[in-house]
């Protein structure tokens, strides 16, 4: 988290080499994002963590690596749950990669959801003001 806060800062004044066009988000607290998908062969849900996030896609972290283990890049997985807050979004997610992360580009938003996601990432440092202050969020 140290490092993405740090790349950031490096940011404003220099051009970083990262193959992302995003910027990228780390989840803070468990309460923040969660992502859940049902597997597209065996339709076993699928549980984990986010760890992290952009509008283009999103990094996560299984609880169970072998349930995923026969997932491979461009599978499709529609149907994925994406939490924001307090909200639910609908995604459709193609696998990217499948190591010890799953990559997940986004594909496609139910109605709105790709701007609440635009709009999560871009109050990140509002949130954590508010956190530092004490206030609620």
């Amino acid at each position: 988290q140290e490092l993405y806060r740090l790349e950031e800062i490096v940011r404003r004044y220099r051009t970083v080499q990262d193959k992302r066009n995003f910027t990228r988000l780390v989840p803070q607290g468990p309460e923040e994002l969660g992502f859940v998908f049902t597997h597209p062969q065996r339709l076993a849900l699928v549980t984990g963590k986010v760890r992290e996030i952009s509008i283009q896609g999103a990094s996560f972290l299984p609880l169970r690596a072998s349930a995923v283990a026969d997932l491979s890049a461009g599978n499709e997985i529609p149907g994925c749950s994406l939490k924001i807050e307090d909200r639910i979004l609908s995604v459709t997610c193609k696998v990217t990669r499948n190591r010890e992360e799953l990559g997940f580009q986004f594909l496609s938003f139910e109605e709105g959801g790709h701007h609440a996601l635009l709009k999560y990432i871009q109050s990140r440092s509002e949130r954590a003001l508010k956190t530092a202050t004490g206030k609620s969020a």
